[in-house]
């Protein structure tokens, strides 16, 4: 088995040869970008930024919008910005600067390690919120249908249980921090193939194997299975209102069929996003024959993962009425400050609300 720690300290010698120089005079190196990654630390940019815009007004909403604060169930979704927020905030553009840096750590050491404990610790916080969306929802159905208390319909438990996530996530990724037994070499190491830090996804074959199946396919598993469950209840929901009230029928169905756009667009992006690394990573652990070391292959992985840190939280924003509201409250307050609250556009927007809500004689005039 080829030494990987040998293959990273050849891997710059190896770029050249795709249109990467480095040339050294006096002491500084000045480092020449091809086209293709000249594309590729634009796009990284873009999307850190469209990225990090999109989690701040998710969390925004959440926090400012009445509606909102009152289901427990979007303290995940917030829960799941934050995670995606450090993809987007933090990764996405440290990974930009490194190719900038002729495809070397922009960052010492030690903050290297730091910053490749947190990729895997952030995916993994984003798949696990995932996974308790689909399972917070699936029981406030079962508790509606079976007339029970949801135990968490309550604001403190879905706290906890947020809380709970990030502890949870925590322990399944500190063991990247346990040097190997055989080499006392650290998993959190610079990928020149990803060009990140990251943790050795290449060496201890039983570990990855462990975290893949533990981070990627149990909880797509338990996240398919509650979202089909939930799907044939809430069909089985809309036929019996359907034969109670036909009027009813018609609305009912339009929500579920939204209901269900939901679902997959979630999913799509999640499995589309994912399953390329994941897969490729576990079939390379059992001995099939990919070349995950390649630039060409790892990094277009690599980067599709963190891609989804900045469309999951869109989505719910996209599909939700009140989270639109948010943003746009927002955006308002935003040009409120930047005018020095000159032309007011806040109130003016709420004032327009109220008027198309309640008709023109019970708003009072914006002064």
């Amino acid at each position: 088995m080829e030494n990987v720690t040998q293959y990273y300290s050849v891997s710059m010698l190896n770029e050249t040869s795709s249109g990467l120089n480095i040339s050294s005079t006096g002491g500084s190196s000045s480092v020449k970008l091809s086209v293709g990654d000249i594309i590729a630390v634009t796009i990284l940019f873009l999307l850190a930024t469209v990225g990090t815009i999109g989690n701040l007004l998710i969390i925004y909403a959440v926090v400012t919008q009445q509606e909102l604060r009152r289901m427990t169930g979007n303290t995940f979704i917030c829960n799941l910005a934050v995670a995606d927020l450090i993809v987007t905030a933090l990764l996405l553009p440290l990974t930009a600067l490194n190719l900038i840096n002729g495809n070397e750590s922009f960052v010492s050491p030690t903050a290297c390690a730091f910053v490749g404990f947190m990729l895997p610790l952030s995916c993994n916080a984003s798949i696990q919120n995932l996974m308790f969306i689909s399972v917070q929802r699936l029981m406030v159905t079962t508790a509606a249908a079976t007339s029970k208390q949801n135990i968490l319909k309550s604001h403190r438990a879905s706290f906890l249980v947020a809380v709970f996530v990030w502890l949870w996530t925590i322990m399944m990724t500190s063991p990247v921090l346990i040097p190997l037994p055989k080499n006392g070499q650290m998993l959190l190491i610079y990928d020149h193939g990803a060009s990140m830090c990251a943790w050795d996804d290449l060496s201890e074959p039983r570990f990855k194997i462990s975290m893949i199946i533990l981070a990627f396919f149990i909880p797509v598993i338990i996240s398919m299975g509650c979202y089909w469950l939930l799907f044939q209840r809430v069909k089985r929901r809309a036929m019996e209102i359907s034969r109670r009230s036909k009027s009813a029928a018609p609305q009912m169905q339009k929500r579920e069929t939204r209901l269900l756009k939901t679902i997959l667009i979630v999913l799509i992006c999640f499995l589309v996003s994912w399953a390329p690394y994941c897969v490729s990573i576990l079939l390379s652990a059992f001995g099939v024959v990919i070349d995950v070391r390649n630039t060409a292959v790892k990094r277009p992985l690599g980067w599709l993962g963190m891609f989804n840190s900045t469309v999951n939280s869109f989505i719910y924003g996209w599909r939700n009425e009140n989270f639109r509201r948010g943003y746009i409250s927002c955006m308002l307050q935003i040009g409120d400050v930047l005018t020095c609250n000159r032309y007011r556009f806040q109130r003016r927007y709420q004032h327009q609300r109220k008027k198309r809500h309640y008709g023109p004689n019970h708003v009072c005039e914006v002064k």
